[in-house]
């Protein structure tokens, strides 16, 4: 049981020698005290161990300590929002963000009881009502300006009350480590519909809501289904020198066992949910090859091929390599044209992809696969729905 007693005074600087002294012997003598110490942060240019460099933007400058920090455990009291302003993860560690946890928020703002200081102070408060519990002394008024946005609540929560929820995650065992940002960017929502439903479409549209009365209609004439998907684009895929960095033969190396633990762990605990891992911006196929065969084993698993991409960020490698290496795991696909170059999601037949060879494919690997035409735009969808009624494919 996480408890919260407010209060407005930092425990930095010495303003009061006897006072100061009472407390540190206080601390020293009970002996389950955490003082919260603060980290300042600043962005540094460094080199890794091959003499590559990059920006550490979780470079040290500085640490704040309490004046009893000598006579009692210390952990850092850092609270990180997203590039948004919500506060959605914590660092576990005061090196960098990749040990980042997600905070199961057990609450929103108010919801953990909450004491007054000064009627600690003044004698007012029996403090068999703190028998058992974990208290967090911190800051609880507007004016000290520790009020952070959280996810699941518009009103904001004091940092004291956010620290209580990191900490209540670890007592209910809720506190999973996200994917690597970049394999965020590959996730997309599958289908919402059993793909093997005999009555499920396999080619599929994303329906806009400018033109919601027309998308029904283009559907029923091609027997077409629909499909909604979100991204998301991290930050550091904005960042080119701390993306190659990352990118690095550790990163490489642990990849397929991290996300075969978080994503099994999910398939396992959700087996009505399926979970669908997309090739964004990857050269070849090998990577999520090797993910899916340690994930096959799971029915809900699977591999959305967007074959645009492959024929774009991936065109260093032969799109033969890409279906033969993926063919055995793809359960649904995005289809749309470009130039081979760039991702530019042209209407199908509008560019230079060699849709005679998909339709090959098709026939030999896709045919039991969902495909999403992901084209925006109803006549994009319509030339694109005619272009692959012509070549087989529809209807």
């Amino acid at each position: 049981m996480c408890c919260v007693i407010a209060m407005d005074i930092m425990f930095f600087g010495s303003s009061d020698e006897a006072s100061d002294e009472a407390l540190r012997a206080s601390c020293e003598k009970n002996g389950n005290v955490v003082a919260g110490s603060y980290i300042n942060y600043t962005s540094a240019y460094k080199t890794d161990a091959d003499g590559k460099g990059y920006i550490d933007h979780f470079s040290i400058e500085s640490v704040e300590q309490p004046f009893f920090a000598d006579c009692c455990n210390t952990g850092f009291v850092n609270v990180s929002p997203d590039d948004d302003g919500i506060v959605r993860s914590v660092m576990m560690s005061d090196s960098d963000d990749s040990g980042r946890m997600w905070i199961n928020y057990a609450g929103k703002p108010g919801d953990y009881e909450y004491i007054s200081f000064v009627d600690v102070i003044e004698g007012k408060v029996d403090p068999r009502i703190c028998s058992g519990c974990i208290v967090f002394v911190g800051a609880y008024g507007a004016g000290m300006q520790d009020q952070y946005s959280i996810p699941n609540s518009s009103a904001q929560m004091f940092g004291v009350e956010i620290h209580a929820n990191i900490l209540q995650c670890m007592i209910d065992d809720r506190m999973p480590l996200p994917v690597s940002r970049l394999t965020a960017a590959l996730i997309s929502a599958a289908a919402a519909t059993d793909e093997r439903s005999k009555h499920m479409s396999r080619f599929l549209i994303i329906p806009e809501l400018a033109n919601i009365e027309e998308h029904p209609a283009l559907a029923k004439k091609y027997d077409l289904g629909f499909e909604c998907n979100d991204y998301f684009s991290p930050k550091m895929l904005d960042d080119e020198v701390r993306l190659q960095h990352t990118i690095a033969d550790a990163y490489i190396k642990n990849w397929t066992d991290y996300n075969e633990k978080y994503l099994g762990g999910i398939l396992k605990e959700n087996p009505d949910m399926n979970i669908y891992i997309e090739n964004m911006f990857d050269r070849s196929p090998y990577m999520l090859q090797g993910l899916s065969e340690r994930l096959i084993k799971y029915d809900n698993f699977g591999v959305c091929c967007d074959y645009a991409h492959a024929m774009s960020f991936g065109r260093g490698t032969d799109i033969d390599e890409w279906v033969e290496a993926l063919a055995p795991y793809i359960k649904h696909m995005h289809i749309n044209d470009n130039d081979l170059e760039n991702d530019l999601h042209l209407a199908i037949g509008d560019g230079k992809i060699d849709w005679n060879k998909f339709a090959e494919y098709y026939e030999k690997y896709f045919y039991k696969s969902t495909i999403l035409i992901e084209v925006s735009g109803i006549e994009k969808q319509r030339r694109s729905a005619e272009f692959l009624e012509n070549l087989g494919l529809l209807g």
